[in-house]
Protein backbone atom coordinates (compact mmCIF):
# COMPACT_ATOMS: atom_id res chain seq x y z
CA UNK A 1 0.00 0.00 0.00
CA UNK A 2 1.15 3.64 -0.73
CA UNK A 3 0.97 5.92 2.32
CA UNK A 4 -0.68 9.40 1.58
CA UNK A 5 1.10 12.30 2.91
CA UNK A 6 -0.92 15.05 3.58
CA UNK A 7 0.82 18.09 3.35
CA UNK A 8 -1.06 21.66 5.56
CA UNK A 9 0.09 24.89 5.55
CA UNK A 10 1.43 26.73 8.39
CA UNK A 11 -0.58 29.89 8.70
CA UNK A 12 1.53 33.25 10.50
CA UNK A 13 4.85 34.60 9.93
CA UNK A 14 8.35 32.47 9.42
CA UNK A 15 11.29 32.88 11.95
CA UNK A 16 13.06 33.68 9.08
CA UNK A 17 11.57 36.90 8.54
CA UNK A 18 11.32 37.97 12.11
CA UNK A 19 14.69 38.12 12.83
CA UNK A 20 15.49 40.74 9.99
CA UNK A 21 12.49 42.50 10.97
CA UNK A 22 13.77 42.71 14.56
CA UNK A 23 17.01 43.81 13.27
CA UNK A 24 15.14 46.56 11.20
CA UNK A 25 13.23 47.70 13.49
CA UNK A 26 16.56 48.14 16.46
CA UNK A 27 18.28 49.78 13.30
CA UNK A 28 15.28 52.43 12.95
CA UNK A 29 15.43 52.76 16.70
CA UNK A 30 19.20 53.24 16.81
CA UNK A 31 18.98 55.67 14.05
CA UNK A 32 15.80 58.22 15.76
CA UNK A 33 17.79 57.83 18.89
CA UNK A 34 21.06 59.21 17.11
CA UNK A 35 19.44 61.80 15.12
CA UNK A 36 17.43 62.98 18.27
CA UNK A 37 20.76 63.21 20.50
CA UNK A 38 23.30 64.81 18.35
CA UNK A 39 24.23 68.32 18.95
CA UNK A 40 23.39 71.64 16.72
CA UNK A 41 24.88 72.28 13.58
CA UNK A 42 26.90 75.57 13.62
CA UNK A 43 28.20 77.57 10.41
CA UNK A 44 31.48 79.49 11.44
CA UNK A 45 32.83 81.86 8.76
CA UNK A 46 36.90 82.49 8.92
CA UNK A 47 38.64 84.78 6.86
CA UNK A 48 41.18 82.01 6.80
CA UNK A 49 40.90 77.87 8.05
CA UNK A 50 44.58 77.28 8.42
CA UNK A 51 45.12 73.73 9.58
CA UNK A 52 41.41 73.09 10.08
CA UNK A 53 40.56 69.94 8.89
CA UNK A 54 37.21 67.78 8.83
CA UNK A 55 36.50 65.31 10.72
CA UNK A 56 39.34 65.72 12.63
CA UNK A 57 39.82 69.52 14.00
CA UNK A 58 37.96 69.57 17.59
CA UNK A 59 36.12 72.44 19.53
CA UNK A 60 36.92 72.90 22.77
CA UNK A 61 36.09 74.25 25.92
CA UNK A 62 38.65 75.08 29.09
CA UNK A 63 40.21 72.12 27.20
CA UNK A 64 36.96 69.97 27.15
CA UNK A 65 36.13 68.63 23.78
CA UNK A 66 32.21 69.86 22.72
CA UNK A 67 32.79 69.52 19.28
CA UNK A 68 33.93 68.50 15.66
CA UNK A 69 34.05 70.02 12.53
CA UNK A 70 31.94 68.58 9.59
CA UNK A 71 33.23 70.46 6.92
CA UNK A 72 35.32 72.63 5.07
CA UNK A 73 34.62 74.48 2.18
CA UNK A 74 35.67 77.83 0.51
CA UNK A 75 32.70 80.73 0.82
CA UNK A 76 30.51 81.49 -2.80
CA UNK A 77 32.73 84.43 -3.15
CA UNK A 78 35.44 82.91 -2.55
CA UNK A 79 36.79 85.79 -0.06
CA UNK A 80 36.95 83.38 3.12
CA UNK A 81 36.24 79.72 4.70
CA UNK A 82 32.89 78.04 6.02
CA UNK A 83 33.01 75.79 8.39
CA UNK A 84 30.45 73.39 9.73
CA UNK A 85 30.78 72.51 13.07
CA UNK A 86 28.55 69.68 15.13
CA UNK A 87 28.26 70.36 19.04
CA UNK A 88 27.17 68.28 21.45
CA UNK A 89 23.29 68.58 22.65
CA UNK A 90 24.48 70.16 25.92
CA UNK A 91 26.06 72.84 24.16
CA UNK A 92 23.34 74.22 22.13
CA UNK A 93 22.45 76.75 25.72
CA UNK A 94 25.48 78.88 24.67
CA UNK A 95 24.45 79.47 20.92
CA UNK A 96 23.42 83.00 21.37
CA UNK A 97 24.06 86.44 20.26
CA UNK A 98 27.79 87.96 21.66
CA UNK A 99 29.16 83.71 21.60
CA UNK A 100 32.42 84.14 19.77
CA UNK A 101 34.35 81.32 18.25
CA UNK A 102 38.67 81.28 16.78
CA UNK A 103 40.72 78.97 15.59
CA UNK A 104 43.86 78.46 18.60
CA UNK A 105 47.14 78.01 17.16
CA UNK A 106 50.41 78.64 18.07
CA UNK A 107 50.66 82.47 19.00
CA UNK A 108 53.52 84.89 20.16
CA UNK A 109 52.01 88.69 21.09
CA UNK A 110 52.42 90.66 24.25
CA UNK A 111 55.54 88.71 25.99
CA UNK A 112 52.95 85.57 26.31
CA UNK A 113 53.04 82.63 24.23
CA UNK A 114 49.50 80.99 23.02
CA UNK A 115 48.64 77.73 21.82
CA UNK A 116 51.79 76.16 22.75
CA UNK A 117 49.65 72.82 23.05
CA UNK A 118 48.70 72.66 19.52
CA UNK A 119 52.16 71.91 18.36
CA UNK A 120 51.66 68.72 19.67
CA UNK A 121 47.60 67.87 19.57
CA UNK A 122 46.89 70.17 16.50
CA UNK A 123 44.29 73.14 16.28
CA UNK A 124 41.34 73.73 17.34
CA UNK A 125 38.56 75.73 17.43
CA UNK A 126 38.15 77.93 20.63
CA UNK A 127 34.43 79.32 21.98
CA UNK A 128 33.94 81.84 24.08
CA UNK A 129 30.44 82.04 25.50
CA UNK A 130 27.80 84.92 25.98
CA UNK A 131 24.89 84.07 28.13
CA UNK A 132 21.07 85.20 28.08
CA UNK A 133 21.14 85.99 24.09
CA UNK A 134 18.76 85.65 21.42
CA UNK A 135 19.55 81.95 20.22
CA UNK A 136 22.25 81.99 16.86
CA UNK A 137 23.63 79.33 14.84
CA UNK A 138 26.12 81.69 12.21
CA UNK A 139 28.87 83.35 13.29
CA UNK A 140 31.89 85.19 12.46
CA UNK A 141 34.65 83.79 13.75
CA UNK A 142 37.59 85.99 15.17
CA UNK A 143 40.77 86.22 13.57
CA UNK A 144 42.42 86.33 16.96
CA UNK A 145 41.64 84.92 20.07
CA UNK A 146 39.77 86.99 22.75
CA UNK A 147 42.84 88.40 25.32
CA UNK A 148 39.20 89.18 27.72
CA UNK A 149 36.82 86.45 28.20
CA UNK A 150 33.32 87.41 28.70
CA UNK A 151 32.08 86.64 32.14
CA UNK A 152 35.83 88.27 32.91
CA UNK A 153 34.42 91.81 34.70
CA UNK A 154 35.68 95.19 34.65
CA UNK A 155 35.29 98.34 32.49
CA UNK A 156 36.15 99.90 28.88
CA UNK A 157 37.97 103.24 28.16
CA UNK A 158 39.03 104.88 25.50
CA UNK A 159 42.36 106.67 24.90
CA UNK A 160 42.95 108.93 21.97
CA UNK A 161 46.71 109.90 20.92
CA UNK A 162 48.23 111.50 17.95
CA UNK A 163 50.32 108.30 17.17
CA UNK A 164 50.16 104.62 18.37
CA UNK A 165 53.68 104.16 18.91
CA UNK A 166 54.87 100.79 20.42
CA UNK A 167 50.84 99.97 21.59
CA UNK A 168 49.35 96.27 20.56
CA UNK A 169 46.81 94.64 21.16
CA UNK A 170 47.15 92.91 24.27
CA UNK A 171 49.66 95.33 25.94
CA UNK A 172 49.37 95.14 29.59
CA UNK A 173 48.07 98.50 31.24
CA UNK A 174 49.68 99.04 34.60
CA UNK A 175 49.11 100.73 38.18
CA UNK A 176 51.65 100.74 40.54
CA UNK A 177 53.47 98.45 38.98
CA UNK A 178 50.19 95.87 38.73
CA UNK A 179 48.93 94.52 36.03
CA UNK A 180 44.95 96.21 35.97
CA UNK A 181 44.26 95.57 32.55
CA UNK A 182 44.76 95.11 28.50
CA UNK A 183 44.68 97.12 25.33
CA UNK A 184 41.95 94.74 23.17
CA UNK A 185 41.95 97.36 20.15
CA UNK A 186 43.79 99.98 18.36
CA UNK A 187 42.36 101.93 14.61
CA UNK A 188 42.56 105.36 13.37
CA UNK A 189 39.55 107.82 14.27
CA UNK A 190 37.21 108.58 11.03
CA UNK A 191 39.17 111.94 10.22
CA UNK A 192 42.53 110.55 10.31
CA UNK A 193 43.72 112.27 12.78
CA UNK A 194 43.95 111.00 16.04
CA UNK A 195 44.57 107.05 16.89
CA UNK A 196 41.74 105.49 19.10
CA UNK A 197 42.74 102.72 21.55
CA UNK A 198 40.23 100.70 23.82
CA UNK A 199 41.79 99.29 26.67
CA UNK A 200 40.01 96.83 29.81
CA UNK A 201 40.45 97.85 33.13
CA UNK A 202 39.46 94.37 35.77
CA UNK A 203 36.89 95.32 38.26
CA UNK A 204 39.24 95.60 41.38
CA UNK A 205 40.91 98.09 39.54
CA UNK A 206 37.85 100.38 38.10
CA UNK A 207 38.27 102.79 41.39
CA UNK A 208 41.51 103.85 40.56
CA UNK A 209 40.18 105.34 37.80
CA UNK A 210 38.72 108.71 38.29
CA UNK A 211 37.77 111.79 36.04
CA UNK A 212 41.51 113.31 36.78
CA UNK A 213 43.21 110.03 35.86
CA UNK A 214 46.19 110.27 33.37
CA UNK A 215 47.39 107.52 30.77
CA UNK A 216 50.53 107.49 29.40
CA UNK A 217 52.98 105.14 27.09
CA UNK A 218 55.32 103.03 29.22
CA UNK A 219 56.80 101.12 26.42
CA UNK A 220 60.80 101.10 26.00
CA UNK A 221 63.86 102.56 27.73
CA UNK A 222 64.27 106.33 27.93
CA UNK A 223 67.68 107.86 28.56
CA UNK A 224 67.11 111.49 29.76
CA UNK A 225 70.06 114.12 30.77
CA UNK A 226 69.11 116.50 33.68
CA UNK A 227 70.19 118.16 36.77
CA UNK A 228 70.94 115.08 38.17
CA UNK A 229 73.13 113.48 35.68
CA UNK A 230 71.70 111.07 33.30
CA UNK A 231 68.89 109.01 34.37
CA UNK A 232 67.33 105.71 32.85
CA UNK A 233 63.47 105.01 32.97
CA UNK A 234 63.04 101.19 32.04
CA UNK A 235 59.84 99.41 32.37
CA UNK A 236 59.18 95.77 32.73
CA UNK A 237 60.30 93.20 29.87
CA UNK A 238 57.01 92.50 28.52
CA UNK A 239 56.58 96.80 28.22
CA UNK A 240 60.18 97.11 26.59
CA UNK A 241 59.01 93.97 24.05
CA UNK A 242 55.42 94.73 23.46
CA UNK A 243 54.42 98.42 24.80
CA UNK A 244 52.33 99.31 27.43
CA UNK A 245 50.09 101.61 29.11
CA UNK A 246 50.19 103.19 32.75
CA UNK A 247 48.19 105.12 34.59
CA UNK A 248 47.70 107.53 38.01
CA UNK A 249 45.97 110.51 38.95
CA UNK A 250 48.45 113.63 39.91
CA UNK A 251 48.84 114.43 43.40
CA UNK A 252 47.99 118.06 42.97
CA UNK A 253 44.85 117.21 41.07
CA UNK A 254 43.39 114.64 43.61
CA UNK A 255 40.86 111.84 43.16
CA UNK A 256 37.95 112.76 41.07
CA UNK A 257 34.96 111.42 40.77
CA UNK A 258 35.19 107.58 39.07
CA UNK A 259 35.12 107.89 35.35
CA UNK A 260 31.75 106.24 33.68
CA UNK A 261 32.64 102.98 31.39
CA UNK A 262 34.01 104.53 27.64
CA UNK A 263 34.86 107.59 29.39
CA UNK A 264 37.32 108.82 26.94
CA UNK A 265 40.83 110.07 28.17
CA UNK A 266 43.89 111.17 26.53
CA UNK A 267 47.06 108.97 25.79
CA UNK A 268 50.31 111.28 27.07
CA UNK A 269 53.91 110.02 25.12
CA UNK A 270 55.39 109.40 28.63
CA UNK A 271 55.29 110.14 32.49
CA UNK A 272 56.39 113.35 32.25
CA UNK A 273 54.23 114.91 30.54
CA UNK A 274 50.93 113.11 31.33
CA UNK A 275 51.61 114.67 35.20
CA UNK A 276 52.84 118.15 34.17
CA UNK A 277 50.27 120.31 35.77
CA UNK A 278 48.20 122.65 32.97
CA UNK A 279 49.63 126.01 33.28
CA UNK A 280 47.77 129.14 31.96
CA UNK A 281 49.60 131.26 29.00
CA UNK A 282 50.16 134.63 27.33
CA UNK A 283 50.99 134.76 23.88
CA UNK A 284 53.80 136.66 22.85
CA UNK A 285 54.80 137.82 19.22
CA UNK A 286 58.26 138.20 18.29
CA UNK A 287 60.23 139.42 15.51
CA UNK A 288 62.99 138.50 14.19
CA UNK A 289 65.39 140.23 11.17
CA UNK A 290 68.17 138.32 11.63
CA UNK A 291 68.85 133.86 11.09
CA UNK A 292 66.87 131.69 13.77
CA UNK A 293 68.82 128.83 12.18
CA UNK A 294 67.36 125.19 14.39
CA UNK A 295 64.76 127.47 15.84
CA UNK A 296 61.40 125.27 15.60
CA UNK A 297 57.73 124.81 16.54
CA UNK A 298 57.88 123.17 20.13
CA UNK A 299 61.66 124.68 21.57
CA UNK A 300 61.83 125.92 24.83
CA UNK A 301 61.52 129.84 25.65
CA UNK A 302 63.96 130.12 28.36
CA UNK A 303 64.74 132.94 30.69
CA UNK A 304 68.26 132.80 32.71
CA UNK A 305 67.85 129.18 32.34
CA UNK A 306 64.52 128.79 33.06
CA UNK A 307 62.08 127.42 30.91
CA UNK A 308 59.16 129.61 30.79
CA UNK A 309 57.09 128.62 27.41
CA UNK A 310 57.84 127.03 24.40
CA UNK A 311 57.45 128.12 20.70
CA UNK A 312 54.03 127.32 18.89
CA UNK A 313 54.69 129.09 15.08
CA UNK A 314 57.12 130.63 13.16
CA UNK A 315 57.34 131.42 9.59
CA UNK A 316 58.93 133.87 6.94
CA UNK A 317 57.20 137.71 6.25
CA UNK A 318 58.29 139.56 3.03
CA UNK A 319 56.78 143.36 2.82
CA UNK A 320 56.27 143.96 -0.67
CA UNK A 321 56.95 147.18 -0.35
CA UNK A 322 60.46 147.00 0.15
CA UNK A 323 60.84 143.56 0.02
CA UNK A 324 62.67 143.34 3.26
CA UNK A 325 62.44 139.77 5.20
CA UNK A 326 61.20 139.53 8.86
CA UNK A 327 60.46 136.12 10.79
CA UNK A 328 57.12 136.59 13.22
CA UNK A 329 57.54 133.82 16.00
CA UNK A 330 54.84 133.17 17.97
CA UNK A 331 55.27 131.84 21.63
CA UNK A 332 53.20 130.34 24.85
CA UNK A 333 54.71 131.88 27.73
CA UNK A 334 53.32 130.06 31.02
CA UNK A 335 51.82 132.18 33.77
CA UNK A 336 53.30 131.81 36.92
CA UNK A 337 56.60 131.67 36.57
CA UNK A 338 57.41 135.21 37.73
CA UNK A 339 56.75 136.63 41.43
CA UNK A 340 57.31 140.05 42.67
CA UNK A 341 57.88 139.61 46.65
CA UNK A 342 58.79 142.97 48.80
CA UNK A 343 57.37 146.39 48.60
CA UNK A 344 57.77 148.62 45.45
CA UNK A 345 57.44 152.35 44.78
CA UNK A 346 54.09 152.08 43.18
CA UNK A 347 52.67 150.59 46.74
CA UNK A 348 50.80 147.75 45.04
CA UNK A 349 52.28 145.42 47.25
CA UNK A 350 51.61 145.68 50.58
CA UNK A 351 53.22 143.36 52.38
CA UNK A 352 56.32 141.25 51.06
CA UNK A 353 54.10 137.55 51.13
CA UNK A 354 52.04 139.00 47.68
CA UNK A 355 52.86 137.17 45.18
CA UNK A 356 52.41 137.77 41.33
CA UNK A 357 51.78 135.90 38.60
CA UNK A 358 53.12 136.65 35.55
CA UNK A 359 50.07 138.52 33.71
Amino acid sequence: DIAEVEVSQRSGISIFWIIPLVALIIGGWMTAKAYLDQGPLVTLHFKTASGVVADKTKVRMRDVEIGVVESVVLSEDLLGAVVKVRLTKESEKMLVKGTRFWVESPRVSAGEVRGLQTLLSGVYIGIDPASGGKAQYEFIGLEEPPFIATEEEGNFYTLVSEERESINVGSPVIYRGMDAGEVVSYKMSEDGSQVVVKLFIKKEYERFVNLNTRFWESSGVRLRLGADGLELDAESIVTVLSGGITFGTPDYLGAGEVAPEHHEFRLYPNQDIAVEPVRESTPLLFYFNGSVRGLKEGAPVEFRGIKIGEVIYLRMQIDASDFSIKIPVLAEIEKGHFEIVGKDDSGIFKNSDEKAGFQ
